[in-house]
């Protein structure tokens, strides 16, 4: 994981932790603010399969896929970050 992800994990504040269960296991999608900027988790199984930088998400720079496999488009990511700054 990149320094600024690990940075945000460890230190950033919660804005919203969501857990739910499906047929290919248990998920939890955590949204932090770190230093002015939203960043977005999910675990499955309790395993980091994906993180970004939302707030530079525009720039199609931050979008880390940690496996291969189903990843959000970069519609959906927008579309969760503007429910997160609408939530904050």
């Amino acid at each position: 994981m990149r320094k600024d992800f690990a940075k945000a994990a460890s230190k950033g504040t919660v804005i919203k932790n969501q857990n739910f269960v499906t047929d290919r296991g248990v998920y939890q999608i955590v949204f932090v603010r770190y230093e002015n900027d939203i960043y977005f988790f999910k675990h499955r199984n309790g395993q980091l399969v994906e993180c970004c930088n939302l707030s530079t998400l525009g720039n199609n720079q931050d979008k880390t896929s940690m496996q291969s496999g189903g990843s959000m488009t970069d519609k959906t990511f927008e579309d969760f970050k503007q429910y997160v700054m609408s939530e904050v």
